[in-house]
């Protein structure tokens, strides 16, 4: 595969952080002449790098999981261990809610580009399962608790309490409550 002009990696990089942006501030409806505005470049460009909506939004998706597969390594080596878990469920969380603000393009793109899905859902699970491990290690989770457990449990309070100032208030509330659910029983 031949590597990409420069020029055209920093309007692809634009594009998706435009479409970021524009995802971030909600309205559920992601319009490809928006993010080819707010990135600056023509829609040509846009539809160079992503020739459908479906092919910029799994993009989107799989960058925001990479950073979040990044994260976790970065709170691993800087924070204890429950610390990290909770910090990294609480950003885990952040993404479920754009995906779920999204849900019904979404759902398409999830149908025409599911390696980039396959991919993501590698990633969060080798970030749970990693951080998972090292908070039991240190006694402060309880051992047995299985890594796709937890994700559908983030998953299920963000997408049930999705919407209001209120609703976001209530999934932080829940995620506390996991998170005590996963030291019940622990050495600490």
């Amino acid at each position: 595969m031949r590597k990409q002009r420069a020029d055209a990696a920093r309007n692809r990089e634009k594009l998706i952080a435009a479409a970021a942006m524009l995802v971030a501030q909600g309205n559920g409806e992601l319009s490809l002449a928006s993010v080819a505005e707010r990135a600056g470049v023509g829609i040509g460009t846009l539809y160079r790098h992503f020739p459908t909506r479906d092919a910029l939004l799994a993009a989107l998706y799989g960058e925001e999981v990479d950073r979040l597969r990044d994260v976790a390594d970065m709170l691993a080596g800087e924070l204890p261990p429950l610390e990290a878990l909770t910090t990294w469920i609480g950003r885990y969380a952040q993404l479920m809610a754009v995906k779920y603000g999204l849900a019904d393009a979404m759902k398409s793109a999830l149908r025409s580009e599911q390696a980039i899905f396959a991919h993501s859902r590698r990633q969060t699970m080798e970030a749970m399962t990693k951080l998972l491990a090292r908070a039991v290690e240190a006694g402060e989770v309880r051992p047995g608790i299985d890594p796709q457990d937890v994700l559908n449990g983030i998953a299920a309070i963000v997408s049930a309490n999705l919407g209001s100032e209120e609703s976001r208030k209530r999934s932080e509330r829940l995620l506390g409550f996991l998170v005590d659910g996963l030291r019940y029983g622990s050495k600490r």
